[in-house]
């Protein structure tokens, strides 16, 4: 997408990734937003459904 994504919602792909590799894939994962574009990763199960990172590409801040 021209100008990135406005969103991404990433479920279980981090999970797939050693420790030491999560880093550089959420990084890239942001990279890939457009300016103000949020990325929502977190896990699919309903049990866990209240559990998600995110950030912000326009602020630069998450969780």
């Amino acid at each position: 997408m021209p100008g990135g994504a406005a969103l991404i919602r990433a479920a279980n792909v981090l999970r797939q990734y050693d420790e030491d590799q999560v880093a550089a894939v959420w990084a890239r994962l942001c990279g890939r937003l457009a300016p103000g574009g949020l990325l929502v990763e977190g896990p699919a199960t309903r049990s866990a459904a209240g559990t998600c990172g995110w950030r912000s590409a326009r602020t630069g801040r998450g969780r």
